[in-house]
């Protein structure tokens, strides 16, 4: 007889073996996903100039025209792409285009290789970078020894 326990917590995780093998996602997904993050980082962007507004901090709203700006929308960049990663494996465009970001090996990123990959993203002519490579490997993929697989088809 058997040992089992109907009260063991499971071990699946959330990766399961067929994102190991799961196939690379193609440029063109890539791309959607890339219009729909760029999209949701803008409207995160102008929520938090809102608040900002509405809390009565005109000084930072009106300091926003050159390099805090320029900081600001870096350190949001970086929110949205970091913590969505770090947390889901996935931002919002990622979800939408069926995808997420794995290690080389299949398995979660560490913190570290999704923050070099936002950091990477950064590389001047970067995006130009996944239109070359023919396996849809783009530097900010290949610098961290991530890449980005279809997990289902695109809604």
């Amino acid at each position: 007889m058997t040992d089992l326990n109907p009260y063991q917590a499971t071990t699946a995780g959330i990766f399961e073996p067929r994102d190991r093998d799961a196939p690379i996602a193609g440029k063109w997904r890539r791309f959607a996903t890339c219009l729909i993050d760029i999209f949701c980082f803008y409207a995160l962007f102008t929520v938090i100039v809102i608040v900002l507004a509405l809390m009565g901090a005109d000084a930072v709203i009106n300091a926003m025209d050159g390099a805090m700006g320029v900081l600001m929308s870096f350190i949001v960049y970086f929110i949205y792409f970091v913590s969505l990663e770090a947390m889901f494996s996935r931002t919002i465009g990622k979800l939408v285009a069926g995808t997420k970001v794995v290690g080389v090996d299949g398995g979660r990123p560490t913190l570290w290789q999704v923050f070099l990959r936002t950091l990477c993203r950064h590389i001047p002519f970067e995006p130009f970078s996944l239109l070359a490579s023919d396996e849809g490997i783009a530097w900010h993929d290949s610098i961290p020894k991530t890449k980005v697989v279809c997990i289902r088809q695109p809604v």
